[in-house]
């Protein structure tokens, strides 16, 4: 099982009053998706690998930290303000330099930067 799916599984089985029914109709799974992932009874399929985002995103507000290794851009959850701070800070880091501002400057810039990609 891949990693983060197991975080989200171990997370869920850590907390049996979260409704696992109502991430998967939130995120788009078939039903029973995650007990069947869960109970090894099938593997999640690639097609839904960019479900995991999303529930780690729903998740987050009842604790889930999930793993905080991230290899791939598409691993950073966009969908949460450390996401999306993250990610701008990825940009700003990868196209200027910042030597001449403090660590402060250059937070109040990426707030910024989140700030103006509102939706």
């Amino acid at each position: 099982m891949n990693e983060r799916m197991q975080s989200i599984v171990d997370f869920l089985r850590e907390r049996p009053m979260i409704s696992v029914r109502g991430i998967e109709q939130a995120v788009g799974l078939p039903n029973a998706t995650i007990k069947k992932v869960s109970d090894k009874v099938m593997t999640l399929s690639s097609k839904h690998y960019d479900k995991i985002p999303m529930m780690e995103g729903l998740l987050f507000d009842y604790g889930f930290d999930g793993d905080k290794s991230y290899k791939e851009l598409d691993d950073i959850n966009t969908g949460t303000q450390d996401g999306k701070m993250l990610f701008a800070a990825l940009v700003r880091l990868t196209t200027q330099t910042y030597t001449d501002k403090t660590p402060y400057e250059v937070l109040e810039m990426l707030v910024e930067d989140v700030e103006k990609t509102k939706d």
